[in-house]
Protein backbone atom coordinates (compact mmCIF):
# COMPACT_ATOMS: atom_id res chain seq x y z
CA UNK A 1 0.00 0.00 0.00
CA UNK A 2 2.67 2.20 0.59
CA UNK A 3 4.58 1.73 -2.71
CA UNK A 4 0.99 2.74 -4.35
CA UNK A 5 0.88 5.57 -2.21
CA UNK A 6 4.29 7.38 -3.85
CA UNK A 7 3.63 6.12 -6.75
CA UNK A 8 0.80 7.91 -7.17
CA UNK A 9 1.57 10.73 -5.30
CA UNK A 10 4.80 11.19 -7.52
CA UNK A 11 2.15 11.08 -10.87
CA UNK A 12 0.04 13.55 -9.13
CA UNK A 13 3.26 15.69 -9.32
CA UNK A 14 3.75 15.52 -12.65
CA UNK A 15 0.60 16.10 -13.64
CA UNK A 16 0.15 19.50 -11.72
CA UNK A 17 3.99 20.37 -13.63
CA UNK A 18 2.29 19.98 -16.79
CA UNK A 19 -0.87 21.87 -16.02
CA UNK A 20 1.29 24.47 -14.40
CA UNK A 21 3.32 24.40 -18.10
CA UNK A 22 0.48 24.66 -19.45
CA UNK A 23 -0.45 28.07 -17.91
CA UNK A 24 -3.12 26.51 -15.71
CA UNK A 25 -3.08 27.61 -11.98
CA UNK A 26 -3.67 24.81 -9.37
CA UNK A 27 -5.29 26.02 -6.23
CA UNK A 28 -2.69 26.31 -3.06
CA UNK A 29 -5.50 23.84 -1.40
CA UNK A 30 -4.01 21.20 -3.86
CA UNK A 31 -0.52 21.92 -2.81
CA UNK A 32 -1.25 21.89 0.95
CA UNK A 33 -3.11 18.62 0.46
CA UNK A 34 0.09 17.17 -0.98
CA UNK A 35 2.62 18.12 1.12
CA UNK A 36 0.12 16.32 3.90
CA UNK A 37 0.45 13.16 1.65
CA UNK A 38 4.19 13.43 1.49
CA UNK A 39 4.51 13.88 5.53
CA UNK A 40 1.87 10.99 5.35
CA UNK A 41 4.11 8.99 3.61
CA UNK A 42 7.03 9.42 5.34
CA UNK A 43 5.70 9.04 8.79
CA UNK A 44 4.05 5.90 7.73
CA UNK A 45 7.67 4.47 6.02
CA UNK A 46 9.37 5.65 9.24
CA UNK A 47 7.44 3.51 11.40
CA UNK A 48 6.64 0.59 8.95
CA UNK A 49 10.70 0.31 8.40
CA UNK A 50 10.85 0.80 12.33
CA UNK A 51 8.16 -1.63 13.06
CA UNK A 52 6.67 0.96 15.72
CA UNK A 53 3.61 2.74 15.87
CA UNK A 54 5.14 6.28 17.23
CA UNK A 55 6.39 8.73 15.26
CA UNK A 56 7.15 12.85 15.88
CA UNK A 57 3.56 14.83 15.25
CA UNK A 58 1.79 11.94 13.63
CA UNK A 59 -0.62 12.99 11.52
CA UNK A 60 -4.18 10.98 12.67
CA UNK A 61 -6.60 13.31 10.26
CA UNK A 62 -5.73 13.60 6.42
CA UNK A 63 -8.34 16.43 6.34
CA UNK A 64 -7.15 18.09 9.85
CA UNK A 65 -3.09 17.05 10.18
CA UNK A 66 -2.85 19.44 12.93
CA UNK A 67 -5.03 16.81 15.07
CA UNK A 68 -2.96 14.79 17.30
CA UNK A 69 -3.62 11.98 19.70
CA UNK A 70 -3.60 12.60 23.24
CA UNK A 71 -3.53 9.62 26.16
CA UNK A 72 -5.62 10.39 29.21
CA UNK A 73 -6.23 7.31 30.42
CA UNK A 74 -10.07 7.67 31.29
CA UNK A 75 -12.50 5.41 31.46
CA UNK A 76 -13.98 4.91 28.12
CA UNK A 77 -11.94 7.30 26.83
CA UNK A 78 -7.97 6.36 26.95
CA UNK A 79 -6.85 8.80 23.79
CA UNK A 80 -9.04 11.71 22.99
CA UNK A 81 -8.71 14.09 19.67
CA UNK A 82 -9.10 18.08 19.51
CA UNK A 83 -7.54 20.80 21.26
CA UNK A 84 -6.45 21.27 24.38
CA UNK A 85 -6.86 24.44 26.23
CA UNK A 86 -6.00 26.13 29.32
CA UNK A 87 -8.97 28.37 30.67
CA UNK A 88 -9.67 30.82 33.34
CA UNK A 89 -12.62 30.92 35.72
CA UNK A 90 -13.23 34.53 36.94
CA UNK A 91 -16.16 35.83 37.92
CA UNK A 92 -18.21 33.47 36.74
CA UNK A 93 -17.01 33.92 33.26
CA UNK A 94 -14.39 31.34 31.16
CA UNK A 95 -11.37 32.86 29.51
CA UNK A 96 -9.24 30.96 26.96
CA UNK A 97 -5.70 31.58 28.04
CA UNK A 98 -3.99 28.76 26.21
CA UNK A 99 -4.89 26.11 22.76
CA UNK A 100 -2.87 24.09 21.15
CA UNK A 101 -3.52 20.47 19.34
CA UNK A 102 -0.24 19.47 20.64
CA UNK A 103 -0.24 18.20 24.13
CA UNK A 104 1.34 20.29 26.75
CA UNK A 105 1.81 21.04 30.06
CA UNK A 106 -0.57 23.07 31.58
CA UNK A 107 1.57 24.26 34.70
CA UNK A 108 3.89 26.14 32.50
CA UNK A 109 1.55 28.55 31.54
CA UNK A 110 0.87 29.60 35.22
CA UNK A 111 2.61 33.09 34.35
CA UNK A 112 1.09 33.38 31.08
CA UNK A 113 -2.13 32.83 32.20
CA UNK A 114 -1.14 36.02 34.99
CA UNK A 115 -0.06 38.06 32.53
CA UNK A 116 -3.50 37.83 30.49
CA UNK A 117 -5.08 38.10 33.62
CA UNK A 118 -3.51 41.49 33.84
CA UNK A 119 -3.62 42.54 30.01
CA UNK A 120 -7.63 42.03 30.20
CA UNK A 121 -8.67 43.53 33.54
CA UNK A 122 -5.54 46.23 34.12
CA UNK A 123 -4.44 44.64 37.23
CA UNK A 124 -2.99 41.54 38.86
CA UNK A 125 -5.36 38.72 40.38
CA UNK A 126 -5.45 38.43 44.45
CA UNK A 127 -5.71 34.76 44.43
CA UNK A 128 -5.38 31.76 42.34
CA UNK A 129 -7.05 28.67 42.43
CA UNK A 130 -5.81 26.29 41.03
CA UNK A 131 -5.46 22.12 40.43
CA UNK A 132 -2.08 20.37 42.12
CA UNK A 133 -0.59 20.35 38.88
CA UNK A 134 0.26 23.81 39.36
CA UNK A 135 1.74 23.72 42.88
CA UNK A 136 5.74 23.06 41.79
CA UNK A 137 8.31 25.12 42.86
CA UNK A 138 8.88 27.91 40.21
CA UNK A 139 4.82 28.12 40.50
CA UNK A 140 4.84 29.02 44.10
CA UNK A 141 8.39 31.11 44.25
CA UNK A 142 6.62 32.95 40.92
CA UNK A 143 3.07 33.99 42.74
CA UNK A 144 5.08 34.71 46.03
CA UNK A 145 7.57 36.99 44.09
CA UNK A 146 4.20 38.44 42.31
CA UNK A 147 2.27 39.08 46.08
CA UNK A 148 -0.56 36.65 44.47
CA UNK A 149 -1.67 34.48 46.91
CA UNK A 150 -1.77 30.91 46.06
CA UNK A 151 -4.72 28.14 47.31
CA UNK A 152 -2.34 25.42 46.66
CA UNK A 153 -1.75 22.32 48.86
CA UNK A 154 0.92 23.77 51.03
CA UNK A 155 4.64 21.75 50.71
CA UNK A 156 6.59 19.79 53.37
CA UNK A 157 5.75 18.68 56.71
CA UNK A 158 2.50 19.11 58.14
CA UNK A 159 2.11 21.76 61.42
CA UNK A 160 -0.26 21.73 64.71
CA UNK A 161 0.35 25.70 64.52
CA UNK A 162 -3.13 27.60 64.21
CA UNK A 163 -1.41 29.68 61.37
CA UNK A 164 -1.15 26.34 59.07
CA UNK A 165 -4.34 24.84 60.11
CA UNK A 166 -5.92 28.11 59.46
CA UNK A 167 -4.17 28.04 56.00
CA UNK A 168 -5.15 24.64 55.18
CA UNK A 169 -8.42 25.23 56.20
CA UNK A 170 -8.68 28.50 53.72
CA UNK A 171 -7.16 26.40 50.76
CA UNK A 172 -9.49 23.72 51.35
CA UNK A 173 -12.37 26.12 50.98
CA UNK A 174 -10.92 27.84 47.93
CA UNK A 175 -10.60 24.03 45.95
CA UNK A 176 -14.51 23.69 46.69
CA UNK A 177 -14.60 27.14 44.88
CA UNK A 178 -12.28 25.44 41.83
CA UNK A 179 -14.53 22.51 41.44
CA UNK A 180 -17.10 24.86 39.86
CA UNK A 181 -14.58 25.35 36.60
CA UNK A 182 -15.51 21.69 35.90
CA UNK A 183 -19.54 22.15 35.84
CA UNK A 184 -18.61 25.57 33.37
CA UNK A 185 -16.78 23.17 30.98
CA UNK A 186 -19.43 20.22 31.14
CA UNK A 187 -22.45 22.98 30.35
CA UNK A 188 -20.23 24.77 27.36
CA UNK A 189 -19.59 21.56 26.13
CA UNK A 190 -23.29 20.43 26.32
CA UNK A 191 -24.89 23.74 25.18
CA UNK A 192 -22.33 25.69 23.36
CA UNK A 193 -20.79 23.24 21.36
CA UNK A 194 -17.30 23.05 22.78
CA UNK A 195 -17.82 19.13 22.28
CA UNK A 196 -17.52 19.08 18.61
CA UNK A 197 -15.68 21.58 16.39
CA UNK A 198 -16.98 22.11 13.21
CA UNK A 199 -15.09 24.55 11.39
CA UNK A 200 -12.75 22.96 9.55
CA UNK A 201 -10.49 25.90 7.95
CA UNK A 202 -7.03 26.94 9.34
CA UNK A 203 -7.48 28.55 13.01
CA UNK A 204 -10.85 27.14 12.57
CA UNK A 205 -10.57 25.56 15.88
CA UNK A 206 -9.77 28.60 17.62
CA UNK A 207 -12.48 30.46 16.14
CA UNK A 208 -15.23 27.72 17.50
CA UNK A 209 -13.73 27.90 20.80
CA UNK A 210 -13.61 31.45 21.28
CA UNK A 211 -17.32 31.46 19.97
CA UNK A 212 -18.52 29.13 22.18
CA UNK A 213 -17.09 30.46 24.80
CA UNK A 214 -18.85 34.16 24.09
CA UNK A 215 -22.05 32.70 23.83
CA UNK A 216 -21.61 31.44 27.44
CA UNK A 217 -20.65 34.53 28.88
CA UNK A 218 -22.98 36.39 27.26
CA UNK A 219 -25.40 33.95 28.45
CA UNK A 220 -24.02 34.15 31.88
CA UNK A 221 -24.74 38.10 31.67
CA UNK A 222 -27.81 37.82 31.03
CA UNK A 223 -28.72 35.59 33.41
CA UNK A 224 -27.24 37.88 36.04
CA UNK A 225 -29.05 40.62 34.71
CA UNK A 226 -26.18 42.98 34.47
CA UNK A 227 -27.10 44.03 31.53
CA UNK A 228 -30.28 44.91 30.08
CA UNK A 229 -31.24 44.10 26.17
CA UNK A 230 -32.58 47.71 24.61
Amino acid sequence: MLQHVRRNKEQVIELIEEIRIKGIKVKEVIHKKIEIIKILLKQQLDMYRRKSHIVKDRIVSYSQPEVRPMVRGKAGKPVEFGPKAELSLVDGYLFLDWLSFDNFNEAKKLEESIKKYEERFEKKPQKIIADGIYGNRDNRNYLKGEQIRAALKPLGRKSKTEEYQKEKRWIKKQQRIRNRIEGFIGHAKEHFGLNKIRYKIDGGAEIWVRMSLLMMNLDTALKSRRYTVA
